[in-house]
């Protein structure tokens, strides 16, 4: 038996739109934190869109520091 590891996270920017996209994996959901000085801070993202297999979260205008990680 095979077993996979995490999709592969993206962060790229389109003028003022911040776009997040990862494979559409089962089991693996997006978290957020916009101060990685307190750890507990992650958040789950909501506005998760799936189009052709990629999860993808537009995230305008963005503001300060954003952290994202895929949790299992």
């Amino acid at each position: 038996m095979q077993t996979l590891g995490a999709p592969t996270l993206y962060i790229g920017q389109s003028g003022s739109t911040v776009k997040v996209f990862w494979q559409n994996v089962t089991g693996w959901s997006l978290q957020q934190n916009n101060n990685l000085a307190v750890p507990a801070n992650w958040s789950a993202s909501g506005g998760v869109t799936t189009s052709n297999g990629t999860n993808y979260l537009n995230i305008t205008p963005p503001t300060g520091n954003l952290f994202f990680r895929l949790k299992q």
